[in-house]
């Protein structure tokens, strides 16, 4: 959607509508060369209290303006599933991808390579776009305790680089192919600083779409029945079809300790979106296409 079109002259200003489009969003563009690839040993950070021990929801994402989308014809979406700890549901979500023939982007982190090798080369072997999400899974900024996206002690440029190095020198280990130049914080903690230092590295960050009435942020992470944003398995998947836009990327997890697993309603999602004329696309796809956010 473009900008609101400027007051001409000797016409009075027109007030802002609490309707009015947003701005479209985008990020820098990848930069150019090979991602390091050097394995080094991990630092943690400063120990700061975890994210379940406080009730502060996940940050949103930067919103920056950006040049309109060039015209596409496709109803494209991105289904994005991060993976960092458990494989419990791993498989029947694959299973659900491949045999539609969609292909998606997952971020991995490295420690669930190290645990989970056999479902890192069915990743790569379904065709899926592969990117990193950290080795540790580190709290990068302090939004967990303070709610703002300040780079949290401890976390340095070269904390960042391990983290990424690491996890990606593990993916080519264990897959023999190369990631894809694209990362996600985990947390979804990051600001200009901790993105400068990934972009000097060559990766672009991705995150997911996030809009009044729009956060398409699943939650399907939260796992605690008496938590405030649980929702059921069924709920979680209704409230994507009901938000979903073209050009949105979906945030989902591989995996979960839910007890409702949202897995098992994962179809559902699949093919009422496909019957709605929407393509699922990877996150590079996507971003070549001009509608991405950032």
């Amino acid at each position: 959607m473009g900008r609101a079109p400027l007051g001409r002259v000797r016409r009075p200003a027109r007030r802002a509508s609490a309707a009015s489009p947003r701005r479209p969003t985008a990020e820098p563009s990848i930069a150019a060369g090979r991602v390091p690839t050097a394995a080094l040993s991990p630092r943690s950070p400063e120990a700061l209290p975890p994210l379940a021990a406080v009730s502060l929801p996940r940050p949103r994402p930067r919103r920056d303006p950006a040049p309109p989308a060039r015209e596409d014809s496709e109803k494209k979406i991105v289904l994005s599933f991060d993976a960092g700890s458990t494989d419990r549901g791993a498989a029947e979500i694959l299973d659900a991808l491949r045999g539609r023939g969609i292909r998606t982007t997952v971020f991995l982190t490295g420690q669930f390579i190290r645990r989970y090798p056999e479902l890192a080369r069915q990743i790569a072997a379904d065709g899926h776009e592969v990117g990193n999400h950290t080795f540790d899974h580190p709290h990068l900024t302090t939004y967990a305790v303070d709610a703002r996206q300040r780079t949290r002690p401890g976390v340095t440029e070269d904390l960042l680089r391990r983290e990424l190095e690491r996890t990606a020198a593990i993916y080519r280990e264990v897959t023999g192919r190369d990631m894809a130049p694209l990362w996600r914080a985990p947390y979804g903690e990051e600001n200009a600083e901790i993105l400068g230092w990934a972009q000097s590295l060559g990766y672009r960050h991705v995150s997911w779409t996030h809009g009044a009435g729009r956060n398409m942020d699943s939650l399907d992470w939260v796992s605690d029945p008496e938590s405030p944003r649980y929702r059921t398995s069924d709920r979680v998947i209704s409230r994507i079809l009901a938000a979903a836009r073209p050009g949105n990327i979906i945030l989902m997890h591989l995996g979960s300790e839910r007890e409702d697993p949202v897995a098992d309603h994962l179809p559902r999602l699949l093919d009422t979106l496909s019957s709605e004329g929407y393509r699922f696309s990877t996150a590079s796809e996507l971003i070549a296409s001009g509608a991405a956010p950032r």
